[in-house]
Protein backbone atom coordinates (compact mmCIF):
# COMPACT_ATOMS: atom_id res chain seq x y z
CA UNK A 1 0.00 0.00 0.00
CA UNK A 2 2.79 2.43 0.89
CA UNK A 3 4.73 1.76 -2.30
CA UNK A 4 1.67 2.24 -4.50
CA UNK A 5 0.93 5.49 -2.71
CA UNK A 6 4.40 6.95 -3.25
CA UNK A 7 4.90 5.69 -6.79
CA UNK A 8 4.29 9.18 -8.17
CA UNK A 9 6.95 10.85 -5.99
CA UNK A 10 10.58 11.47 -6.86
CA UNK A 11 13.18 9.04 -5.49
CA UNK A 12 14.26 11.44 -2.74
CA UNK A 13 10.69 12.23 -1.70
CA UNK A 14 9.78 8.52 -1.66
CA UNK A 15 12.84 7.73 0.51
CA UNK A 16 11.81 10.47 2.95
CA UNK A 17 8.32 8.99 3.25
CA UNK A 18 9.75 5.49 3.84
CA UNK A 19 12.11 6.86 6.49
CA UNK A 20 9.28 8.66 8.31
CA UNK A 21 7.09 5.54 8.27
CA UNK A 22 9.85 3.30 9.62
CA UNK A 23 10.61 5.86 12.35
CA UNK A 24 6.93 6.08 13.35
CA UNK A 25 6.64 2.28 13.55
CA UNK A 26 9.76 1.97 15.71
CA UNK A 27 8.54 4.66 18.11
CA UNK A 28 5.01 3.31 18.42
CA UNK A 29 3.89 1.18 21.37
CA UNK A 30 1.84 -1.96 21.05
CA UNK A 31 -1.55 -1.17 22.64
CA UNK A 32 -2.80 -3.20 25.57
CA UNK A 33 -4.87 -6.21 24.57
CA UNK A 34 -8.64 -5.85 24.91
CA UNK A 35 -9.27 -9.61 25.10
CA UNK A 36 -8.30 -12.23 27.65
CA UNK A 37 -5.77 -14.97 27.07
CA UNK A 38 -8.52 -17.61 26.87
CA UNK A 39 -10.36 -15.55 24.26
CA UNK A 40 -7.15 -15.17 22.29
CA UNK A 41 -6.61 -18.94 22.30
CA UNK A 42 -10.21 -19.52 21.21
CA UNK A 43 -9.81 -17.12 18.29
CA UNK A 44 -6.55 -18.78 17.28
CA UNK A 45 -8.24 -22.18 17.38
CA UNK A 46 -11.10 -20.92 15.19
CA UNK A 47 -8.62 -19.44 12.72
CA UNK A 48 -6.92 -22.82 12.33
CA UNK A 49 -10.21 -24.70 11.94
CA UNK A 50 -10.53 -25.45 8.20
CA UNK A 51 -14.11 -26.66 8.59
CA UNK A 52 -15.39 -23.12 9.11
CA UNK A 53 -15.03 -19.78 7.35
CA UNK A 54 -14.93 -16.44 9.20
CA UNK A 55 -16.12 -13.69 6.87
CA UNK A 56 -17.20 -10.06 7.10
CA UNK A 57 -20.86 -9.52 6.30
CA UNK A 58 -21.66 -7.87 2.98
CA UNK A 59 -22.95 -4.80 4.83
CA UNK A 60 -22.21 -3.49 8.30
CA UNK A 61 -19.42 -4.54 10.64
CA UNK A 62 -20.67 -8.00 11.61
CA UNK A 63 -18.57 -11.15 11.26
CA UNK A 64 -20.12 -14.36 9.96
CA UNK A 65 -18.99 -17.86 10.94
CA UNK A 66 -20.00 -20.25 8.18
CA UNK A 67 -19.48 -23.93 7.46
CA UNK A 68 -16.78 -24.23 4.79
CA UNK A 69 -18.79 -26.69 2.73
CA UNK A 70 -21.78 -24.34 2.72
CA UNK A 71 -19.54 -21.43 1.71
CA UNK A 72 -18.04 -23.38 -1.17
CA UNK A 73 -21.45 -24.62 -2.31
CA UNK A 74 -22.84 -21.08 -2.42
CA UNK A 75 -19.82 -19.79 -4.34
CA UNK A 76 -20.08 -22.61 -6.86
CA UNK A 77 -23.78 -21.91 -7.21
CA UNK A 78 -22.97 -18.32 -8.20
CA UNK A 79 -20.36 -19.52 -10.67
CA UNK A 80 -22.81 -21.99 -12.22
CA UNK A 81 -24.60 -19.06 -13.89
CA UNK A 82 -23.44 -19.76 -17.45
CA UNK A 83 -24.87 -16.46 -18.72
CA UNK A 84 -22.40 -14.58 -16.52
CA UNK A 85 -19.42 -16.93 -16.08
CA UNK A 86 -17.58 -19.55 -18.09
CA UNK A 87 -14.79 -21.94 -17.18
CA UNK A 88 -11.41 -21.42 -18.83
CA UNK A 89 -9.15 -24.25 -19.88
CA UNK A 90 -5.95 -22.44 -18.87
CA UNK A 91 -4.55 -19.42 -17.04
CA UNK A 92 -4.90 -16.38 -19.36
CA UNK A 93 -2.62 -14.12 -17.27
CA UNK A 94 0.50 -14.24 -19.45
CA UNK A 95 -1.39 -13.58 -22.69
CA UNK A 96 -3.45 -10.72 -21.25
CA UNK A 97 -0.40 -9.19 -19.58
CA UNK A 98 1.45 -9.10 -22.91
CA UNK A 99 -1.55 -7.50 -24.61
CA UNK A 100 -1.87 -4.77 -21.99
CA UNK A 101 1.85 -3.97 -21.99
CA UNK A 102 1.80 -3.65 -25.79
CA UNK A 103 -1.13 -1.22 -25.57
CA UNK A 104 0.55 0.88 -22.90
CA UNK A 105 3.89 0.92 -24.74
CA UNK A 106 2.19 2.13 -27.92
CA UNK A 107 0.50 4.94 -25.99
CA UNK A 108 3.78 5.91 -24.33
CA UNK A 109 5.57 5.92 -27.70
CA UNK A 110 2.83 8.15 -29.12
CA UNK A 111 3.64 10.72 -26.44
CA UNK A 112 0.23 10.47 -24.79
CA UNK A 113 1.45 8.51 -21.78
CA UNK A 114 4.32 9.74 -19.59
CA UNK A 115 7.01 7.42 -18.25
CA UNK A 116 5.61 7.87 -14.76
CA UNK A 117 2.06 6.99 -15.85
CA UNK A 118 3.37 4.02 -17.79
CA UNK A 119 5.08 2.66 -14.67
CA UNK A 120 1.93 3.17 -12.61
CA UNK A 121 -0.33 1.42 -15.12
CA UNK A 122 2.02 -1.32 -16.30
CA UNK A 123 1.70 -4.80 -14.76
CA UNK A 124 4.62 -5.52 -12.42
CA UNK A 125 6.77 -8.63 -12.51
CA UNK A 126 6.99 -11.32 -15.14
CA UNK A 127 3.53 -12.61 -14.29
CA UNK A 128 0.93 -10.84 -12.15
CA UNK A 129 -1.14 -12.88 -9.70
CA UNK A 130 -4.56 -13.88 -10.98
CA UNK A 131 -7.59 -12.18 -9.36
CA UNK A 132 -9.34 -14.21 -6.66
CA UNK A 133 -13.06 -14.87 -6.37
CA UNK A 134 -14.86 -14.95 -3.03
CA UNK A 135 -18.35 -14.39 -1.67
CA UNK A 136 -19.67 -12.15 1.10
CA UNK A 137 -22.83 -13.26 2.94
CA UNK A 138 -25.83 -10.93 2.80
CA UNK A 139 -27.09 -11.57 6.32
CA UNK A 140 -29.80 -8.91 5.91
CA UNK A 141 -31.53 -11.05 3.27
CA UNK A 142 -33.50 -14.26 3.60
CA UNK A 143 -31.44 -17.37 2.93
CA UNK A 144 -28.17 -15.43 3.30
CA UNK A 145 -27.28 -15.21 -0.39
CA UNK A 146 -23.74 -14.26 -1.39
CA UNK A 147 -22.41 -11.19 -3.14
CA UNK A 148 -19.70 -12.18 -5.64
CA UNK A 149 -16.40 -10.29 -5.34
CA UNK A 150 -13.40 -10.48 -7.67
CA UNK A 151 -10.37 -9.18 -5.80
CA UNK A 152 -8.14 -7.51 -8.39
CA UNK A 153 -5.49 -6.13 -6.03
CA UNK A 154 -2.09 -6.74 -7.59
CA UNK A 155 -3.62 -8.12 -10.78
CA UNK A 156 -2.33 -7.21 -14.23
CA UNK A 157 -5.01 -4.56 -14.90
CA UNK A 158 -5.22 -3.06 -11.40
CA UNK A 159 -2.85 -0.15 -12.06
CA UNK A 160 -4.57 0.70 -15.34
CA UNK A 161 -8.02 0.50 -13.72
CA UNK A 162 -6.91 2.90 -10.97
CA UNK A 163 -5.68 5.47 -13.49
CA UNK A 164 -8.87 5.14 -15.53
CA UNK A 165 -10.87 5.70 -12.35
CA UNK A 166 -9.04 8.98 -11.79
CA UNK A 167 -9.74 10.08 -15.37
CA UNK A 168 -13.41 9.07 -15.42
CA UNK A 169 -14.51 10.07 -11.92
CA UNK A 170 -15.25 13.73 -12.83
CA UNK A 171 -17.84 12.47 -15.32
CA UNK A 172 -20.09 11.36 -12.46
CA UNK A 173 -22.82 13.58 -11.05
CA UNK A 174 -23.35 15.91 -13.97
CA UNK A 175 -27.11 15.31 -14.26
CA UNK A 176 -28.14 16.97 -10.99
CA UNK A 177 -29.51 13.81 -9.36
CA UNK A 178 -26.54 12.58 -7.34
CA UNK A 179 -25.79 12.51 -3.64
CA UNK A 180 -22.20 13.03 -2.52
CA UNK A 181 -22.32 10.93 0.65
CA UNK A 182 -24.58 9.76 3.48
CA UNK A 183 -24.60 13.15 5.21
CA UNK A 184 -25.61 14.88 1.99
CA UNK A 185 -28.48 12.43 1.59
CA UNK A 186 -29.67 12.96 5.19
CA UNK A 187 -29.47 16.75 4.82
CA UNK A 188 -31.54 16.69 1.65
CA UNK A 189 -34.16 14.20 2.78
CA UNK A 190 -34.65 15.80 6.21
CA UNK A 191 -35.64 19.12 4.66
CA UNK A 192 -38.15 17.54 2.28
CA UNK A 193 -41.77 17.86 3.38
CA UNK A 194 -44.29 15.62 1.65
CA UNK A 195 -47.62 17.20 0.84
CA UNK A 196 -50.96 15.44 1.04
CA UNK A 197 -51.20 12.82 -1.68
CA UNK A 198 -47.44 12.66 -2.27
CA UNK A 199 -45.60 9.37 -2.01
CA UNK A 200 -41.87 8.80 -1.68
CA UNK A 201 -40.80 5.81 -3.76
CA UNK A 202 -37.55 3.86 -3.39
CA UNK A 203 -36.01 1.47 -5.92
CA UNK A 204 -33.04 -0.76 -5.17
CA UNK A 205 -30.97 -2.02 -8.08
CA UNK A 206 -30.39 -5.76 -7.92
CA UNK A 207 -26.81 -6.83 -8.69
CA UNK A 208 -25.95 -3.43 -10.16
CA UNK A 209 -22.37 -4.19 -11.23
CA UNK A 210 -23.30 -7.54 -12.72
CA UNK A 211 -26.11 -6.01 -14.80
CA UNK A 212 -24.05 -3.27 -16.42
CA UNK A 213 -24.21 -3.59 -20.20
CA UNK A 214 -20.58 -3.03 -21.25
CA UNK A 215 -21.42 -1.94 -24.81
CA UNK A 216 -23.87 0.71 -23.64
CA UNK A 217 -21.60 1.84 -20.79
CA UNK A 218 -18.67 2.32 -23.18
CA UNK A 219 -20.90 4.26 -25.58
CA UNK A 220 -22.15 6.59 -22.85
CA UNK A 221 -18.64 7.13 -21.47
CA UNK A 222 -17.25 7.88 -24.93
CA UNK A 223 -19.91 10.55 -25.48
CA UNK A 224 -19.22 12.14 -22.09
CA UNK A 225 -15.47 12.17 -22.70
CA UNK A 226 -15.90 13.75 -26.13
CA UNK A 227 -17.96 16.52 -24.55
CA UNK A 228 -15.72 17.05 -21.53
CA UNK A 229 -13.76 20.31 -21.91
CA UNK A 230 -11.59 19.50 -18.87
CA UNK A 231 -10.37 16.10 -20.09
CA UNK A 232 -7.06 17.51 -21.36
CA UNK A 233 -6.37 18.81 -17.85
CA UNK A 234 -6.47 15.25 -16.47
CA UNK A 235 -4.70 13.25 -19.17
CA UNK A 236 -2.98 13.44 -22.54
CA UNK A 237 -4.64 10.18 -23.62
CA UNK A 238 -7.12 10.50 -26.44
CA UNK A 239 -10.73 9.42 -26.06
CA UNK A 240 -10.05 6.41 -28.29
CA UNK A 241 -7.10 5.37 -26.10
CA UNK A 242 -9.11 5.73 -22.89
CA UNK A 243 -11.96 3.64 -24.30
CA UNK A 244 -9.47 1.04 -25.57
CA UNK A 245 -7.97 0.60 -22.09
CA UNK A 246 -11.36 0.68 -20.38
CA UNK A 247 -12.75 -1.96 -22.72
CA UNK A 248 -9.71 -4.13 -22.04
CA UNK A 249 -10.30 -3.91 -18.27
CA UNK A 250 -14.04 -4.57 -18.49
CA UNK A 251 -13.98 -7.39 -21.04
CA UNK A 252 -11.10 -9.34 -19.54
CA UNK A 253 -12.38 -10.03 -16.05
CA UNK A 254 -11.07 -13.43 -15.04
CA UNK A 255 -10.31 -15.07 -11.71
CA UNK A 256 -9.61 -18.30 -9.89
CA UNK A 257 -11.67 -20.26 -7.41
CA UNK A 258 -10.36 -23.55 -6.02
CA UNK A 259 -7.76 -23.81 -8.76
CA UNK A 260 -10.28 -23.36 -11.60
CA UNK A 261 -10.01 -20.32 -13.87
CA UNK A 262 -13.19 -18.50 -14.84
CA UNK A 263 -14.10 -15.57 -17.07
CA UNK A 264 -16.92 -13.11 -16.35
CA UNK A 265 -18.84 -12.76 -19.60
CA UNK A 266 -21.28 -10.04 -18.62
CA UNK A 267 -21.29 -6.99 -16.39
CA UNK A 268 -18.57 -5.24 -14.42
CA UNK A 269 -16.73 -7.08 -11.67
CA UNK A 270 -17.20 -5.92 -8.11
CA UNK A 271 -13.62 -5.61 -6.92
CA UNK A 272 -12.11 -3.63 -9.79
CA UNK A 273 -11.32 0.04 -9.00
CA UNK A 274 -13.02 1.25 -12.16
CA UNK A 275 -16.29 -0.69 -11.77
CA UNK A 276 -18.03 1.75 -9.36
CA UNK A 277 -17.40 4.66 -11.74
CA UNK A 278 -18.67 2.71 -14.74
CA UNK A 279 -21.74 1.53 -12.81
CA UNK A 280 -22.59 5.06 -11.68
CA UNK A 281 -22.31 6.46 -15.20
CA UNK A 282 -24.42 3.55 -16.48
CA UNK A 283 -27.14 4.26 -13.89
CA UNK A 284 -27.15 7.96 -14.70
CA UNK A 285 -27.77 7.08 -18.36
CA UNK A 286 -30.60 4.73 -17.34
CA UNK A 287 -32.24 7.41 -15.21
CA UNK A 288 -32.04 10.00 -17.97
CA UNK A 289 -33.64 7.53 -20.36
CA UNK A 290 -36.46 6.88 -17.88
CA UNK A 291 -37.06 10.58 -17.28
CA UNK A 292 -36.99 11.53 -20.98
CA UNK A 293 -39.12 8.62 -22.18
CA UNK A 294 -42.09 7.54 -20.05
CA UNK A 295 -42.50 3.80 -19.51
CA UNK A 296 -44.90 2.13 -21.98
CA UNK A 297 -48.48 1.28 -21.22
CA UNK A 298 -49.23 -1.99 -19.40
CA UNK A 299 -48.54 -5.20 -21.27
CA UNK A 300 -48.35 -8.87 -20.42
CA UNK A 301 -45.97 -9.57 -17.57
CA UNK A 302 -45.39 -5.88 -16.70
CA UNK A 303 -46.62 -4.66 -13.33
CA UNK A 304 -47.74 -1.04 -13.32
CA UNK A 305 -48.80 1.31 -10.54
CA UNK A 306 -50.69 4.51 -11.26
CA UNK A 307 -49.61 7.52 -9.21
CA UNK A 308 -52.09 10.32 -9.81
CA UNK A 309 -50.36 13.06 -7.82
CA UNK A 310 -47.07 14.84 -8.53
CA UNK A 311 -43.95 13.40 -6.97
CA UNK A 312 -40.54 15.06 -6.80
CA UNK A 313 -37.09 13.76 -7.61
CA UNK A 314 -35.24 13.28 -4.35
CA UNK A 315 -31.97 12.07 -5.98
CA UNK A 316 -29.79 9.00 -6.17
CA UNK A 317 -27.04 7.78 -3.93
CA UNK A 318 -24.82 4.84 -4.96
CA UNK A 319 -26.98 1.93 -6.14
CA UNK A 320 -29.83 3.23 -3.97
CA UNK A 321 -32.32 5.31 -5.92
CA UNK A 322 -35.13 7.46 -4.67
CA UNK A 323 -37.36 8.51 -7.55
CA UNK A 324 -40.66 10.37 -7.74
CA UNK A 325 -42.35 11.13 -11.03
CA UNK A 326 -45.61 12.55 -12.42
CA UNK A 327 -46.05 9.41 -14.52
CA UNK A 328 -47.21 5.84 -14.31
CA UNK A 329 -44.12 3.89 -13.24
CA UNK A 330 -43.11 0.54 -14.71
CA UNK A 331 -40.80 -1.62 -12.67
CA UNK A 332 -37.14 -0.82 -13.29
CA UNK A 333 -36.53 -4.47 -14.09
CA UNK A 334 -37.99 -3.93 -17.56
CA UNK A 335 -35.47 -1.21 -18.39
CA UNK A 336 -32.62 -3.11 -16.76
CA UNK A 337 -33.47 -6.11 -18.92
CA UNK A 338 -33.51 -3.94 -22.05
CA UNK A 339 -30.08 -2.53 -21.22
CA UNK A 340 -28.68 -5.94 -20.32
CA UNK A 341 -29.82 -7.47 -23.60
CA UNK A 342 -28.83 -4.39 -25.56
CA UNK A 343 -32.42 -3.56 -26.55
CA UNK A 344 -33.72 -0.03 -26.06
CA UNK A 345 -36.43 2.14 -27.49
CA UNK A 346 -34.43 5.32 -26.89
Amino acid sequence: MVESGISGLSDSEADNVRHDIVKAIKQSKVPDSNISESERKALYKMKKDRSIMILPADKGTALVVLDTKEYEAKCLNLLSDTETYEKLKEDPTSSLQRQLIEKLKAMKNSGNLSEQQYKQMRPTGNKSPAPKFYGLPKIHKEGTPFRSIVSSCGSLSHGTAKELTRILKPLIGQNGHNINNTKDFVDRISSRQLSDGEIQVSFDVSNLFGNVNIDKALSVIRTRLENDPTLKDRTALTVDQIIELLEFCLRNTYFTFHGQYYKQKFGAAMGSPVSPVVANIFMEALKLMLFKQPPPLPSAGIVMSTIPTPLSIVRKWMSFIVISMTLRIALLSQRSLQLRTGQSHS
